[in-house]
């Protein structure tokens, strides 16, 4: 029994041995049991390492080896039988790739085997099911083993390859003749080649069940006719195609890979017990593997390679797993339960046939309200294609139909179709086709109906409309199903933009008036739209036609606008407002209508309402046809326009018109011809009252010019107004005493000033109501909402011959100014108040004034004033005022102007502390300097003499700044002030050096030095915190020696003190010699090292370090002690 050791020093065990390490070990075990090859060609590696592997068992040396190889001959192990399976399949593959049978790779079999014979006794368990008679056959075959390896030493690997390839060339061409001559082979085989069958797997159970456990008995399996159910026991790899109808059965423990290029696994019957694994590996990029027919799984299928593509149509059915997929791996719909796949990445083929190309195709015959099912062909049966595929309906333009697979149609015309599978379904032929999608195309013909259905919320337009429950969304789509002369039945409110082309109702459902606010578009000749029962809202209509009819009916709303081409409007049984425009007839029976009209021909019957709106004047520009009076009601405004007329037909149509109220005959209606056109207006008597601006009024030396006056009443205005009064008739100007006199006359308002009234006088109107205003600046209106420009002064009077003329058109009366008198004389000078100290002069501040300027003092002792110039003098502190005199001119009055004077002493603006002072080493100013106007600020400094020059300081610390103010002679000194000044402390930095050293038993400490110290400064730093042992440590900066310095935040630094170094001057050594002997034994040879101090001189390792080396020294030795 081999005992492999190892021995690491400062490391964990090595995983794995190298690759000499095991050649050596193997060498060693095959020399120390005396092994050598075996002699009998081999079909396949896998056999081969079988054989060497029972061969070992037999020859280990002594009573072991007798007892051993009964334990062999009268037990089985099953984790045996797994383990040849696994290097059966692992050897098979190698077998495909020649190239690697070099004398490596034998040896390193050689040791595998060895290995796997060690642990095999372990845990095998007894064969029950094994007879005494396969005992006896076991000897016999080991003994003839044992000899045959004796020979197959001396031939050498060379002999063995050669042998190799030609039995598996020989096994390969006679495959057919081995079948024919199966049974005579058997009886003629010895007992070693029966006993070599053992080894291989091969369990003959009787003529039509067998037991295999490589490619090439399976091969000869599926090609024997007399087997016809195959048991699979062993793990190999099979690269051939399958196309059987005999059962196959993969045990449990068997993984069976089937390794295909470009072929099919067809098999009628296929058991995957539970425990066994069916693998499939197309392995090449170009690879193609199908399988196909029945199979039942209760144990695992996988795709194992993700290069080729597998096409998988076979049937599965049982509690199995399909664990392992890969995105080529494509498996036919419905073949597999969805539980049984577990894997990720695989496609569901939809393809009957892999070799066909599938259709998709739509019916011959398709007429819209037909619900139409696309035809496929080459799908698998059972596939629900509303979940397998997305489908696109086009109708040449846009997409309709919502994706539906089996949609009614509602479009006419060209219907196209594309389908493209969903994830994860594929439609994948076995030739390299990969449509992605399908495309079908037809045509529609149009059914349509005299009633359509419009639901605006609910409504699709992929419908056909013809029922309430198949309601269309939109008229204009709705326009395409409905006949001529149709209706179309609204089912709830509706507003978008709505193409009309052919003859239609449009009416709301019975009982409902549904709002309506679309933009209608007529587009079509001779075209009659009608719209019954709806509630407009700002509907806008225009023709793009002619002779285009618009019809509205029982309804109401509004309208935004109906387009002048359309050329007939016809409203009936309706209350509407907004705008209405027809290019030739508008019609109203029983209509109250509130907006504007327009049109060639009006045409009323029945009790029509119109109601005008502000801006908004309806208009006839031809005849009208009224068969009963219209009612205009309106807010009864003096001037508000009713309607605009023809010149030739004015007469006729107000005759036809009645205000609805005329409040007891104070407003009437009349044709007013203005400048723009001819209008039926609403007239009022003239309300008394009103506001009179005039411009121009009479003033001291200006000339008379003529009058600018306007009337602010609705009802008349300004006609005339012309002075009288002023005494220098020559000069036209007006002087003092003159009594100016205006004479106005009113007239009734009209808009063009063409005299066709809109109002007129009676006898109830007062001039005494009129309010007169000053209207002073031409360029804007004067306030007339308060009394600021109001004059009071001026009187109205109705003098004999004035008042209401004889037609009413004009009222004239006078209005009286008082006596012209001088004017007020303004002097212009800034009066606020002023303020000096003692002894300062002022000058005169600038006066604009009409008359002669002087000045004065009220108090000449506290300052005095030149009464030309205006210069003031200070004198004592006090309060007085100064007045400026303006002497009367001709035109002007006198006038005075005074303002306040305060004498006082000069003020002080006091000094400030500077702040933020720092430390710098050099001197600096302590405060900001202080002002004053009268005398001088003094400083001094703790108990310093005082100083004119600000004080300064240069070390850090904190300074009292005492000031005054000194007056001039006679006025004395304010009284001392002081404030403190602050020169903080200069923060250091720090340098730390020596902040690394190595252990030699004195005490260790980093060095600060100071940085950032003023030029010439010097500051010394006390550390804290040496220490003596190795290890890390923290010191700190504990205090400084310059006052004018501070220390900064950070006061610590890490310092290391290391170890001494040593030096290895000696490797420790396996040793190589070593055999079992049952007692301990030195596994390596010892090694050596000297140790160095801070000095550097090298010594026996010191007293402290007499640790194990294994600490200090990091190396990996293995040593091997065979028994």
């Amino acid at each position: 029994m081999g005992v492999t050791a190892c021995l690491l020093l400062g490391t964990t065990p090595t995983p794995m041995l190298t690759k000499a390490a095991v050649t050596e070990t193997a060498n060693h075990i095959a020399n120390k049991s005396k092994e050598s090859e075996k002699t009998e060609t081999k079909k396949s590696k896998e056999s081969e390492a079988v054989n060497t592997e029972k061969t070992k068992e037999t020859e280990i040396p002594g009573a072991k080896k007798e007892k051993e190889s009964e334990t062999v001959k009268s037990e089985k192990s099953k984790e045996t039988e797994i383990k040849k399976a696994k290097e059966s399949e692992t050897t098979e593959t190698k077998k495909n790739k020649e190239s690697e049978t070099t004398e490596t790779k034998q040896t390193k079999e050689t040791a595998a085997a060895e290995t796997g014979k060690i642990k095999e006794p372990e845990t095998a368990n007894t064969d029950k099911n094994k007879a005494s008679e396969t005992s006896g056959t076991q000897k016999n075959k080991e003994s003839e083993i044992s000899e045959t390896k004796k020979e197959t030493v001396s031939k050498g690997t060379e002999t063995q390859k050669v042998t190799e390839v030609q039995k598996e060339t020989k096994i390969q061409k006679e495959t057919e003749t081995q079948k024919k001559n199966e049974a005579a082979k058997q009886k003629a085989k010895n007992k070693a080649a029966a006993s070599a069958n053992k080894k291989q797997g091969i369990a003959l159970q009787n003529a039509a069940e067998i037991s295999v456990t490589t490619q090439n008995e399976l091969r000869a399996a599926l090609k024997n006719d007399a087997v016809q159910t195959i048991n699979i026991e062993g793990s190999f790899t099979y690269t051939y195609e399958v196309e059987t109808d005999k059962k196959i059965v993969i045990k449990n423990g068997a993984v069976f890979k089937w390794s295909a290029y470009q072929d099919t696994f067809r098999i009628t019957d296929m058991l995957i017990e539970n425990g066994a694994v069916f693998q499939i590996s197309p392995f090449d990029f170009m690879s193609k593997a199908v399988v196909a027919g029945t199979i039942t799984n209760q144990g695992d299928i996988q795709v194992t390679s993700a290069r080729g593509e597998c096409f998988f149509t076979a049937s599965v059915k049982g509690s199995g797993t399909f664990s392992q997929t890969t995105e080529q791996t494509y498996i036919s719909y419905g073949a597999v339960q969805d539980a049984m796949i577990t894997g990720t990445g695989y496609r569901i083929n939809l393809l009957k046939d892999l070799s066909v190309t599938p259709t998709v195709s739509l019916p011959d015959s398709m007429q819209t309200g037909d619900t139409i099912t696309p035809i496929f062909t080459n799908i698998i049966d059972g596939v629900d294609l509303s979940k397998a595929f997305t489908y696109k309906w086009n109708n040449g333009s846009y997409d309709i139909y919502n994706g539906a697979s089996s949609p009614m149609l509602t479009k006419s015309g060209t219907l196209k179709l594309t389908v493209s599978p969903k994830k994860p379904y594929i439609m994948r032929t076995s030739t390299n086709s990969y449509p992605g999608s399908l495309d079908a195309r037809g045509t529609v013909q149009k059914k349509q109906y005299d009633v359509i259905y419009v639901d605006p919320a609910n409504g699709n337009n992929n419908n056909l409309g013809d029922t309430k429950e198949t309601s269309m969304k939109t008229i204009t789509g709705a326009m395409n199903n409905l006949t001529e002369n149709g209706t179309i039945v609204l089912l709830g409110d509706y507003s978008s933009y709505t193409v009309i082309d052919k003859n239609v109702t449009i009416k709301s459902e019975d009982a409902k008036q549904y709002s309506f606010a679309p933009t209608l578009a007529l587009n079509a000749d001779n075209l009659r739209v009608t719209l019954d029962s709806v509630n407009l809202s700002n509907l806008t209509a225009a023709g793009y036609g002619t002779n285009e009819t618009l019809t509205i009916k029982n309804s109401s709303g509004s309208i935004q606008s109906t387009d002048q081409n359309i050329a007939n409007v016809q409203v009936e049984d309706s209350n509407l407002s907004g705008r209405l425009t027809a290019s030739q007839n508008l019609e109203f029976k029983n209509v109250t209508f509130s907006g504007k009209f327009q049109t060639e021909k009006f045409i009323a019957d029945g009790k029509n309402i119109l109601i005008p709106e502000k801006n908004r004047i309806s208009r006839i520009d031809g005849t009208a046809t009224i068969t009963n009076p219209i009612t205009i009601q309106t807010e009864l405004v003096k001037g508000k326009k009713v309607l605009e007329i023809s010149e030739n037909n004015k007469d006729t149509i107000l005759s036809k018109l009645k205000l609805a109220d005329t409040q007891n005959d104070k407003f009437q209606m009349k044709v007013s011809k203005q400048y723009n056109g001819t209008y039926i207006t609403i007239t009022q008597r003239v309300t008394s009252g009103g506001k009179l601006l005039i411009a121009n009024e009479p003033f001291i030396g200006e000339a008379v010019e003529d009058s600018y006056a306007t009337m602010r009443n609705e009802d008349c205005s300004v006609k005339t107004a012309v002075w009288s009064g002023y005494s220098h008739a020559a000069g036209s100007k007006w002087a003092a005493g003159d009594v100016p006199e205006l004479t106005i006359t009113l007239k009734v308002w009209s808009s063009d000033g063409t005299g066709v009234e809109s109002k007129h006088f009676d006898e109830t109107f007062r001039a005494q109501d009129i309010k007169v205003y000053s209207w002073k600046d031409l360029d804007t209106y004067p306030d007339t909402d308060s009394d600021t420009n109001l004059n009071k002064d001026a009187e109205i009077l109705v003098k004999d011959g004035q008042g209401l003329s004889a037609d009413g058109e004009t009222f004239t009366f006078t209005l009286r100014y008082p006596a012209v008198e001088r004017m007020e004389q303004t002097i212009t000078t800034d009066c606020s108040a002023r303020s000096a100290y003692c002894t300062e002069k002022l000058a005169a501040r600038p006066v604009q004034a009409q008359g002669t300027v002087s000045y004065e003092s009220s108090d000449p002792d506290i300052a005095s004033v030149d009464a030309a110039t205006g210069e003031i003098t200070a004198k004592k502190p006090g309060k007085v005022k100064i007045l400026i005199h303006a002497a009367q001119t001709d035109l002007y009055k006198v006038a005075s102007a005074e303002y306040e004077l305060t004498v006082d002493h000069a003020a002080v603006t006091a000094p400030t502390a500077i702040t933020g002072l720092k430390y710098n080493g050099k001197a600096q100013k302590l405060a900001a300097p202080g002002e004053t106007l009268e005398g001088k600020i003094m400083y001094k400094v703790n108990d310093g003499e005082w100083k004119e020059e600000v004080p300064i300081a240069v070390n850090a610390g904190t300074y009292t700044v005492y000031y005054k103010a000194v007056r001039g002679e006679g006025h004395g000194e304010t009284e001392e002030q002081h404030f403190d000044v602050n020169v903080s402390q200069k923060e250091i930095g720090i340098e730390w050096t020596n902040t690394e050293v190595i252990y030699d038993g004195t005490e260790k400490l980093p060095i600060a030095a100071a940085k950032g110290l003023a030029e010439g400064d010097t500051c010394n730093i006390t550390v804290t915190g040496g220490q003596t042992e190795a290890g890390t440590y923290t010191a700190q900066a504990a205090a400084i020696d310059n006052a004018n310095y501070k220390l900064p935040a950070e006061t610590t630094v890490t310092f290391v003190i290391r170890k001494a170094d040593f030096e290895l001057t000696g490797m420790p050594q396996a040793k190589t010699d070593l055999v079992y002997d049952g007692k301990e034994q030195e596994l390596i040879t010892a090694g050596s090292a000297n140790w160095a101090m801070a000095s550097g001189q090298k010594k026996s390792r010191p007293q402290y370090m007499q640790e194990p080396m294994m600490y200090l020294i990091k190396s990996q030795v293995t040593a091997i002690i065979m028994i």
